[in-house]
């Protein structure tokens, strides 16, 4: 604000004076001599601008302080403010360059700078693109370059668009997932257009990964640009076996194509769990929450409290018993078994 007051005073000095004289104005004055003060200057504007939320504004006039004074202070400011703008890779750099060259007093002034960059670091991906030489990259609305590409420090991003275009072919797009703090690597492939088909992949296990000739893993539903001919489909989704599909397409064709999973292992179905974890709970005494139990004849009289008692059947587990008041009961008869593994016996 101080500036900004000194500016319009400086202004308003100047303006009646320029009014009665008839000579031509002068040119303005070259810049102070002291670099040290206009970096100051600059920096306080920056720092201003950050404060009312003009983050690029800012970064301007932080990137032209450092060019005249390069204090590593202005490193630490460029990359907040490269930060504030979701520029992560960028405010990494910037963050990384003040970790190595500012002073120890200096760093004093950021105690949680490890904390920063580790923060940051976690909202970057590095990223390598596999693509056919001279296509264009883009990631979103961001053109990375012509491949070849070195690898790549982008945003992270739970669902990205990558797209390869290169003349004379059919774009390659991707959604693809890029982690926080680590690593990516994309195949894209571009099919010349007078010999291109279109596969339009999906499954009734929705999320299901697909990979087209061991490609790049895609989410169905996806559609996939391939060269017209035979091509083999895996799909894997959790709980499934993979599947695999062999499908032939002609020139220009769009082939729907819906992929059942495999179907699952019998230890991995539900009912599997379900029974056969109530068997082997019951068989091992560890707490029977159900039973099945045969009817007997009715016995003569009452049963006293606590005078029931569940073990279970001859091979070999453990029997559990009851606190027993009175005579020990005898057994009506074995327990109930499903295959070899006895279930439970119940006497009175």
């Amino acid at each position: 604000m101080r500036i900004r007051t000194c500016v319009a005073v400086v202004w308003l000095a100047l303006a009646p004076a320029a009014v009665v004289s008839a000579q031509p104005a002068t040119p303005p004055s070259a810049p102070p001599a002291d670099p040290v003060a206009a970096a100051a200057a600059l920096k306080a504007e920056g720092d201003l601008l950050m404060d009312n939320i003009r983050y690029g504004d800012a970064l301007v006039k932080y990137e032209e302080a450092y060019k005249i004074s390069a204090n590593p202070a202005l490193l630490y400011n460029m990359g907040r403010a490269l930060e504030a703008m979701n520029r992560f890779p960028e405010a990494l750099e910037k963050l990384r360059a003040f970790d190595v060259k500012a002073m120890p007093e200096l760093h004093a002034k950021v105690p949680n700078l490890k904390q920063l960059l580790d923060d940051v670091e976690g909202r970057t991906t590095l990223l390598t693109v596999e693509a056919p030489a001279g296509a264009s990259i883009k990631l979103g609305d961001v053109v990375l370059g012509v491949a070849p590409l070195a690898e790549l420090r982008v945003n992270a991003a739970k669902k990205a668009r990558l797209e390869a275009s290169l003349d004379g072919f059919d774009p390659d797009v991707q959604d693809v997932e890029l982690p926080g703090k680590g690593r990516a690597t994309v195949k894209m492939s571009l099919t010349p257009k007078d010999k291109s088909a279109i596969l339009a992949i999906d499954s009734p296990v929705k999320g299901a990964t697909v990979f087209v000739d061991g490609g790049t893993a895609r989410q169905v539903p996806t559609e996939v640009r391939v060269l017209a001919g035979k091509h083999t489909v895996k799909l894997t989704a959790e709980g499934y076996r993979e599947n695999l599909v062999d499908v032939e397409v002609a020139v220009g064709e769009r082939r729907p194509l819906i992929i059942e999973p495999g179907e699952a292992p019998v230890y991995e179905r539900w009912w599997f769990w379900t029974t056969i974890g109530l068997v082997a709970a019951g068989g091992a005494a560890a707490g029977v929450t159900a039973a099945v139990l045969i009817e007997a004849p009715p016995g003569e009289g009452t049963i006293p409290p606590k005078q029931v008692k569940v073990q279970a059947g001859e091979y070999g587990a453990p029997v559990r018993r009851g606190r027993w008041v009175g005579a020990e009961p005898r057994s009506r008869g074995p327990g109930l078994t499903l295959g070899p593994v006895p279930v439970l016996t119940i006497a009175f």
